[in-house]
């Protein structure tokens, strides 16, 4: 059976290394590659992997996503190490610093019209602040997105071709078109850098599957849902999310997006690694779900994506990083 690879972006915990299990769990032929930014937690997912899964083909790659130069490194290395891959999982991420808004958690309580969008999508209800990377990039944007689509264009040449390839990003509930920016494609001047980082990636996956369809690449954004992640549990200490564990399960009565656990967030990346590119809808974002009773399935949703603004989105990445590249080399021939 032909082998079948896939990168995992983000892959030492949470999402990420619950979607690793699952793939290895699903593909006896699968060929996996996990990126992590710590060598020490990423060493420790890798044989944890490998003692539930022995003898499966596992690659551990170090890479800081939010680190252009650290990107290419990472992307030399995988060139070297496979001549395609299938599934290129984007989901490493960031959150910085939330803080929960208390007084519009009480007041959401008291408002039931607003209760289950806020709550399913965390709109509203956080603080989140955001610093400045070694290379002058704005963490979230870096991290989140700008890093991402650098590794897409420097696998290009292993992506697609004869035999097709699939790029899957995590998006999120909480992506809004009312926080994103064109003209701030970075949220320097916003409230909500994560919110907005998420929203250019739905664009970004709607822009690149108009350009990378004839190269037989497709896209596809994600929403793992309401998880315990390292995300969320830098929002409120463990013991809350102990004490809150069964009040959710009994919210998924009205909010099957309370996917709690990492491996029922996967659900909708597993899902598309068995679809073909012909069933899918390019300007929908898959969610991961969950029923009363733990089962997880995957739902639909139209993407609020303007195509004009995702084409102006994809050309600002490509001059941001024309620029960085350009900043290099003129730093390179002055020393």
């Amino acid at each position: 059976m032909e082998s079948i690879t896939a990168i995992v972006t983000g892959a030492n915990s949470g999402v990420g290394f619950a979607l690793c299990n699952r793939l290895l769990d699903d593909f006896s032929n699968m060929r996996l590659c996990i990126i992590c930014r710590n060598e020490q937690r990423g060493t420790d997912a890798l044989n944890a992997l490998l003692t539930t899964h022995s003898g499966a083909a596992i690659t551990l790659v170090l890479c800081d996503i939010g680190c252009i130069s650290s990107v290419k490194k990472c992307c030399q290395e995988i060139r070297k190490l496979y001549k395609h891959i299938d599934f290129l999982f984007l989901n490493a991420g960031i959150m910085a610093n939330p803080k929960v808004k208390v007084a519009t958690v009480f007041t959401t309580l008291l408002q039931p019209s607003k209760l289950i969008h806020r709550f399913s999508t965390g709109s509203d209800l956080l603080l989140i602040d955001d610093s400045t990377t070694n290379e002058g990039f704005k963490s979230t944007f870096a991290t989140n997105v700008l890093g991402h689509f650098y590794m897409v264009k420097e696998l290009n040449e292993v992506l697609g071709g004869v035999k097709p390839s699939r790029i899957v990003w995590t998006s999120s509930r909480m992506a809004s078109k009312d926080k994103f920016t064109i003209d701030d494609i970075q949220h320097e001047s916003g409230i909500d850098p994560y919110a907005s980082s998420k929203y250019l990636i739905d664009a970004l996956s709607i822009s690149m599957n108009d350009k990378l369809r004839d190269k037989n690449i497709t896209a596809a954004t994600t929403c793992p849902g309401m998880m315990r992640s390292g995300l969320s549990l830098g929002i409120l200490s463990w013991w809350i999310w102990f004490l809150l564990a069964p009040i959710v399960k009994l919210l998924r009565l009205f909010i099957p997006a309370f996917t709690w656990e990492p491996t029922i967030g996967a659900e909708a990346m597993v899902w598309l690694s068995k679809q073909t590119a012909s069933s899918l809808d390019p300007r929908v974002k898959y969610y991961s779900m969950c029923s009363f009773f733990g089962n997880p399935y995957t739902t639909t949703s139209k993407m609020d994506i303007d195509s004009e603004i995702a084409d102006r989105a994809y050309t600002k990445l490509e001059e941001i990083l024309e620029a960085h590249h350009s900043s290099q080399q003129s730093a390179s021939a002055c020393s």
